[in-house]
């Protein structure tokens, strides 16, 4: 008899850390407004938010819980929060029961989740070097029954021209990257982008301090992960880092989360969960011939052009029928183009460099100086990845040279969204050299429409398979 107590108490103890409990303790409508979820500023959808928190303190944290991976994707959505710009047309947040006043704390508040805080660390911080390395967090604590400390951290994603490059910058270990970028001396793990690892490590500084101000020793430590895009990548990284550490129990969700490390064991993490679209061309930007990279933890990713079921459900929450995702032909061509002119990230700063002839000093002069303003131009900052000889003379004819980082083309493009066609149009003019380079950008700037639906947040909402 006393056998079969235990191994009923056995497998009652191992439902609980694995049930995600039928009901969830909060359950309310929610109404979630702009164009980071839905597509368009104008867009609003209505959703149910169901939070529990056994969810991040009972429940098993190696097995997937879809309403949990649900309630992330709105703790992601929330966290570009943007008042509505009635001029501008933009908007971004999460309304509970359409209240009005809103921050970016009120959404965990609601929640019983105390000292919110919305952390932008570049301003929080004056870095010596790599500005553009820095992370948006929201955190919040809750003491649950005086039996756990919860942490959730959420890490926004991109919300500027200098997070974009910041993701694109994937550093090298080689000294044509370091003359033209400088010294990384916060670039600690060198299997990550340069971008990624600084961002990370910055971020975690963050988030130790917050938990320490809280943390009880008599209580253990729980901590909900999530992220989109960027985010995604920076959750990614910190989960992975939380599942090292056994201090704390970490759940980790990510959204639309491209490779992040050359660590071959990375899918062996068991806390980690990433959501996507397979045909997401953010999943995969930078398919390298050969230098591969991993995502931690478990992939939980779909076609959604071949699945009826989950375009359906996207429709409906959006209100009308308009996915779209860069077509897998497109990506094919994509990644062999981008592997055979980049085999790895050290190919992405060898300059390669064009030469312009003129019949006149003034038209070279003119040229030369279109050259140099679009290297700058509306922010662009590329400034830094091109160089522009002196004009010279040789056999009444002036000539001047433009040696360029292929670098550049991407981080042009990767901020496409912020300043526009026209700028990206006039800046292409620049590297008419390269031919591989160019159609590579081309096809990015031809599919831009496919790229940007298929990277909502709406997507992974819907294949968190609620």
């Amino acid at each position: 008899m006393l056998i079969r107590k235990i191994i009923a108490l056995f497998f009652t103890v191992l439902m609980l850390l694995n049930c995600p409990f039928t009901k969830a303790e909060t359950s309310v409508p929610v109404t979630v407004e702009g164009a980071i979820f839905g597509g368009a500023a104008g867009d609003s959808i209505s959703l149910q938010l169901d939070f529990d928190t056994r969810w991040i303190t009972l429940a098993g944290n190696k097995v997937y819980n879809p309403r949990l991976a649900a309630f992330s994707a709105l703790l992601c959505a929330d966290s570009y929060y943007r008042a509505k710009d009635e001029a501008k047309g933009t908007q971004n947040r999460v309304l509970i029961d359409g209240e009005e006043a809103y921050t970016q704390a009120a959404l965990l508040e609601k929640l019983g989740y105390e000292d919110v805080r919305f952390i932008e660390s570049f301003k929080a911080k004056q870095y010596a070097a790599d500005g553009n390395d820095s992370a948006t967090i929201v955190l919040g604590y809750k003491n649950i029954d005086d039996k756990f400390d919860s942490y959730i951290i959420v890490l926004r994603g991109c919300f500027s021209a200098g997070e974009r490059l910041s993701i694109f910058d994937v550093g090298a270990q080689s000294e044509a990257y370091t003359a033209l970028t400088g010294a990384h001396e916060e670039w600690k793990n060198g299997s990550y982008f340069k971008g990624v690892d600084i961002a990370a490590n910055r971020a975690m500084e963050f988030i130790k301090e917050y938990m320490a101000q809280h943390d009880s020793e008599k209580r253990p430590d729980t901590a909900l992960v999530t992220g989109h895009s960027r985010g995604a990548v920076l959750a990614n990284v910190i989960g992975a880092q939380f599942e090292k550490d056994n201090g704390v129990k970490s759940y980790t969700y990510t959204f639309n989360c491209m490779p992040v490390t050359t660590q071959k064991n990375a899918v062996r993490y068991k806390t980690i969960y990433n959501i996507f679209d397979k045909n997401d061309y953010y999943v995969n930007p930078l398919p390298f011939g050969n230098e591969s990279f991993y995502r931690y933890g478990t992939d939980i990713g779909t076609d959604i052009s071949e699945n009826t079921d989950i375009k359906k459900e996207i429709a409906e929450l959006k209100g009308r029928d308009d996915y779209a995702c860069l077509s897998p032909e497109v990506k094919a061509e994509y990644d062999r183009l981008f592997a055979s002119r980049f085999p790895d990230r050290k190919s992405l700063y060898e300059f390669c460099t064009l030469t312009e002839s003129f019949e006149t000093l003034q038209a070279a002069e003119e040229k030369r100086a279109e050259f140099e303003s679009l290297t700058g131009s509306a922010g662009l900052n590329i400034a830094a990845f091109c160089k522009i000889s002196e004009i010279a003379e040789n056999g009444g004819k002036y000539s001047f040279s433009f040696s360029y980082c292929p670098a550049a083309l991407i981080f042009c493009y990767a901020q496409i969204q912020a300043y526009g066609q026209a700028v990206c149009d006039a800046v292409m003019t620049l590297f008419e050299g390269d031919e591989a380079g160019c159609r590579i950008a081309q096809i990015i700037m031809d599919n831009l429409d496919g790229i940007n639906a298929g990277h909502l947040l709406v997507n992974g909402y819907a294949v968190c398979g609620r």
